[in-house]
């Protein structure tokens, strides 16, 4: 059950960029056995392959609708693309309309008790989602390592990427676990900044 949001992008070029990395993540993602219709979408404007506009009041609904589908024990993935900021008080995402801060995001998954739930978050500033959404049954992944960090991220293009060849399938079982696509990220985010 998978939830990838993209955030307001500020300029074309992020919209693009989002909008191209949520795509890949999808067919990924199918290619690797999830069903279409276990798949949600939201982004800042709606066009096709949308569900609907990647608001706060829009996610919180989606996760709600995701946890009813889910049967215990079964695998919540929430994948965040966007801007990220932060302030002495709270961490967040930029959306379209309210940001969605990481305490609300905390409440909004606690609709998922029974289930695993993987939050990868994408954005910059996401290292202080890791703290707030940390719990039972939980795995969280940021682009960052703390709130401070808010310059453009690498890590979705390379997390959505990780999805749509075999490259990053190191045991050669055919598919492509979470933990092969981070490891995957991780290692070309490295890579990335290591060549300038």
């Amino acid at each position: 059950h998978v939830l990838i949001v993209s955030g307001i992008s500020g300029e074309p070029r992020f919209a693009a960029e989002w909008d191209g990395w949520a795509q890949q993540l999808v067919e990924g993602l199918r290619a690797n056995g999830v069903a279409a219709t276990d798949i949600v979408r939201l982004a800042e404007r709606a066009n096709a392959g949308v569900d609907a506009r990647s608001t706060k009041s829009e996610i919180g609904a989606h996760v709600v609708r995701l946890a009813g589908a889910a049967s215990a024990g079964d695998q919540v993935l929430l994948v965040f693309f966007g801007h990220g900021s932060a302030d002495r008080e709270e961490v967040r995402l930029n959306l379209p309309g309210p940001d969605l801060t990481a305490s609300e995001l905390n409440v909004m998954l606690q609709a998922c008790p029974t289930q695993r739930v993987i939050v990868v978050n994408a954005a910059s500033a996401s290292g202080g989602f890791l703290e707030p959404l940390a719990g039972e049954n939980r795995v969280v992944v940021t682009a960052t390592r703390s709130e401070a960090q808010n310059n453009e991220t690498l890590f979705g293009e390379h997390f959505a990427a990780a999805f749509a060849g075999l490259n990053a399938d190191t045991d050669k079982d055919g598919r492509v676990s979470l933990l092969e696509a981070f490891t995957y990220a991780r290692l070309e985010v490295e890579r990335a900044y290591g060549s300038t």
